[in-house]
């Protein structure tokens, strides 16, 4: 890149790595998120299926079992809430939002990675490898625009998967310059 300094090189390339380990963890992240939320949702729909199974039901009803009867009366309700629930709460939107976060932080980790690859075959953070990014950047803040609150606790338990993952330190840089080095 002509009339870029070697430590914003530096810089640069450090702030690429940055993002391919973000890029990494939301996809862990949405992955694992989707995968809650669908299950969450399948049991909710087995839930309302059989408690909204009337023919077994009914046969406890008239069933002169206290208990199956009991179990009737509960099991009614159950069916009736779950059923209230659904349109409500909307789960399958998340679902879709979820989703759509997944496939699309896939992909940019997917840039990304290749942009990293690059670089290190390169040796150099050339004009178009650093375009490439400032794409990548664009698509970030698009996608964080669509995101609900993150889950704290979470996000650091999968740091640690993504740090053991992705180590910067074994990854390519440009030179810096001696000044630098001696901070």
């Amino acid at each position: 890149m002509p009339g870029i300094a070697v430590n914003n090189k530096y810089e640069r390339v450090f702030q690429i790595y940055c993002w391919f380990k973000t890029a990494r963890l939301n996809v862990l992240y949405y992955e694992e998120s989707l995968r809650r939320w669908t299950c969450a949702v399948r049991i909710h729909d087995l839930v309302i299926a059989f408690t909204g199974a009337s023919s077994p039901i009914a046969y406890w009803r008239h069933s002169s079992a206290p208990l199956h009867q009991q179990a009737w009366f509960y099991l009614t309700i159950l069916a009736g809430f779950s059923s209230m629930l659904k349109p409500i709460f909307r789960w399958d939107k998340q679902l879709v939002l979820f989703s759509e976060l997944q496939t699309h932080y896939s992909d940019l980790y997917l840039d990304l990675k290749i942009l990293c690859e690059d670089i290190a075959a390169t040796g150099e953070l050339t004009s178009k490898l650093n375009e490439r990014f400032e794409h990548c950047r664009e698509t970030f803040k698009m996608l964080e625009r669509k995101e609900p609150p993150p889950d704290e606790a979470r996000i650091h338990r999968l740091q640690a998967k993504v740090n053991l993952e992705i180590n910067i330190n074994h990854c390519w840089f440009p030179a810096q310059l001696e000044e630098q080095n001696d901070r």
